[in-house]
C-alpha cells in the first residue's frame, strides 16, 4: 500500500503487529498462512486494522466486484473509504476498523443488499443499527461490528466475544474491559449470544432457511412461458373518461379497457360497448409473432370501420417473466413455509419480499401497458380506423379519446346540469319529475302550473332593480 513504516506512531505499529497475531489465532486468516509472514506485514496495512483485511477481501468477493470494488474502497475518495478515512487526525482515529468498513459499506452497495436481504438479513441490521437508543458511541460501533459480521454470516467470521474485542479494542486493556460491559448489558435486548462458535447476532435464532425455501420455490415455480395470465390481477381496467369532451360539453363519456390474449382478439369483433361510448382493446403479446398478430387484427376491416374502437398494442411482455417468477416464488414460499407463523423475523422479511417485488412488477407493468401515465410515456401503439395514431403520453391518449367524442357525438346538445345529463336518473331529478307530473295534473290551468316564482328565484337585497 506504499505505507511509509518508519512514520507510523509506534502505539500503532504495536497494535498492529498484536493484533494480526490474534487474528491469525483465532482463524480469520485461515489455516497454514505463515504468521511471521502476516505479522511482519501488518504495519505496512496501516490505517488499516488486522482484522479490516480478511472482511474486506470475503464482503467483496461475495456481494461487490472483487478487484474492481477493492481498488475502488482503496483508492477512489468514496465516502467512509480509506482515502476518506486517510484524511482524518492520527490522533483521532489511528485504525480504520469494521465499524468503519460498516459505514462504507452501508454507504456504497447497501441498496443492493436490501434487495436480498432475505439471504444477509441486511435490512433488519440496518435498523438495528440505526434505531439503536444510546448515548454511548462505543455501544454503537459494537452493534455496528457485530451487524457486519452477521451480514457475511460464517463461521469462520463468527462474532465472538473474542472477536468482538479485538476488532473493537485491539490491544487496549481498558478498551476490552468496556466492550465485554457492553456485551453484557446489550445481551436479550439488542444482541442475542449463539454460543461460543456462532457469536452474537442482532436477531434471535431464526427457525427458517429462507435461502431454501427460496430454491425450493425456485423448483416448484419453473419457468414462466404465459406472463399475460400471471399479471391478469395486477392490471387496472377502471374505464377512462374523455375529460376534455366532458368539460366542454358537460356529456360524461367513457372508454371501457379490455386486456386479453391474443388469441381471444377475434371474439372482440362481433362484442357491443355495452353502455359504454368506446373501447380501448389491449392485447398482451407474450412474443414478437403475437404482437404481429395483434397489428394485423388492428388492421382488419371489421375493427377499421369501428371507430370507437382504439386498439393499444404493447411491446412483447416476455421481459416481466423474471418480476412475474420473483413475485410467484414469494408467494410460494409465504404460503408453503407454516414455520412462519412462529418465527416473526422470518415472517417480516418474506412479507417485505412480497410487497417489495409486488411493487416491482407492478411499476413494470404501468410501462408496459400503462394508460394512465400522465407524466411519463406510453409504450403502447395505438391503432384507431386501421391507422396508428400518435398518443406518446397519458395527456395525448385523454387527447385522442376526446377527439373520438368530438367526431362520433358532435350533434348532441351540450347539457352542464349533472343532475339532468346522466346515463341513469339522479334521485333529486326524478323526485323533480315526480313533482312536476303531480303539477301537470293538479294545476294544469295554472301559470306556472301553480309553482310560486316568486319562492323558486329569491329576489336580491340589494339596491338594483331586479
Amino acid at each position: 500500500m506504499g505505507v511509509q513504516v518508519e512514520y507510523v506512531p509506534k502505539q500503532a505499529r504495536t497494535e498492529a503487529t498484536d493484533s494480526m497475531q490474534r487474528a491469525i489465532d483465532v482463524g480469520w486468516f485461515g489455516f497454514g498462512a505463515s504468521d511471521s509472514y502476516l505479522v511482519g506485514q501488518s504495519v505496512g496495512l496501516y490505517p488499516l486494522h488486522p482484522t479490516v483485511l480478511p472482511i474486506l477481501v470475503r464482503l467483496f468477493s461475495r456481494f461487490g466486484q472483487n478487484e474492481r470494488s477493492l481498488f475502488s474502497f482503496l483508492l477512489s475518495n468514496e465516502p467512509f473509504g480509506l482515502q476518506w478515512f486517510a484524511q482524518k487526525p492520527t490522533v483521532d482515529t489511528p485504525f480504520y476498523r469494521l465499524a468503519d468498513l460498516y459505514d462504507y459499506v452501508r454507504s456504497t452497495f447497501g441498496y443492493r443488499l436490501a434487495f436480498q436481504s432475505y439471504r444477509t438479513h441486511w435490512n433488519l441490521i440496518e435498523s438495528m443499527v440505526e434505531s439503536f437508543p444510546t448515548d454511548n458511541p462505543l455501544e454503537v460501533v459494537v452493534l455496528k461490528t457485530v451487524g457486519l459480521l452477521n451480514l457475511l454470516n460464517s463461521t469462520e467470521f463468527a462474532p465472538t466475544s473474542d472477536a468482538v474485542i479485538l476488532a473493537v479494542a485491539g490491544n487496549d486493556p481498558h478498551g476490552a474491559k468496556a466492550v465485554k460491559a457492553i456485551l453484557r448489558k446489550l445481551q436479550g435486548s439488542v444482541l442475542y449470544n449463539r454460543g461460543k462458535v456462532n457469536g452474537y447476532s442482532l436477531w434471535p435464532y431464526t427457525s427458517v432457511d429462507l435461502e431454501k425455501k427460496y430454491q425450493d420455490a425456485s423448483a416448484a415455480i419453473g419457468s414462466i412461458h404465459k406472463v399475460g395470465a400471471a399479471i391478469e390481477r395486477y392490471l387496472e381496467v377502471e374505464p377512462i373518461v374523455a375529460r376534455r369532451h366532458y368539460i366542454q360539453t358537460g356529456n360524461l363519456r367513457h372508454f371501457n379497457v379490455h386486456y386479453c390474449p391474443v388469441s381471444t382478439l377475434l371474439s372482440f369483433v362481433e362484442m357491443s360497448n355495452s353502455n359504454a361510448d368506446g373501447r380501448i382493446i389491449v392485447p398482451l403479446c407474450e412474443n414478437d409473432q403475437e404482437r404481429s398478430a395483434a397489428i394485423a387484427f388492428a388492421k382488419t376491416a371489421e375493427i377499421r370501420d369501428q371507430r370507437q374502437t382504439l386498439v393499444a398494442i404493447p411491446e412483447p411482455l416476455s421481459g416481466l417473466a423474471r418480476l412475474v417468477e420473483e413475485v410467484q416464488r414469494w408467494d410460494w414460499i409465504a404460503s408453503h413455509t407454516p414455520e412462519l407463523n412462529s418465527d416473526r423475523y422470518a415472517r417480516e422479511e418474506v412479507s417485505r419480499q412480497r410487497r417489495g417485488h409486488q411493487r416491482a412488477l407492478i411499476k413494470q407493468i404501468e410501462n408496459f401497458v400503462g394508460l394512465r401515465s400522465l407524466t411519463g410515456r406510453i409504450l403502447l401503439d395505438c391503432y384507431r380506423g386501421g391507422k396508428k395514431t400518435a398518443a406518446g403520453t397519458g395527456r395525448n391518449l385523454l387527447s385522442l379519446l376526446s377527439d373520438v367524442c368530438d367526431e362520433n357525438f358532435c350533434c348532441a346538445p351540450n347539457i352542464k346540469n349533472e343532475l339532468v345529463n346522466r346515463r341513469s336518473l339522479s334521485s333529486a331529478a326524478a323526485a323533480a319529475r315526480m313533482r312536476l307530473i303531480e303539477r301537470i295534473f293538479d294545476h294544469p290551468g295554472k301559470e306556472l302550473l301553480g309553482m310560486d316564482s316568486s319562492k323558486s328565484r329569491p329576489r336580491c337585497r340589494s339596491t338594483c332593480l331586479s
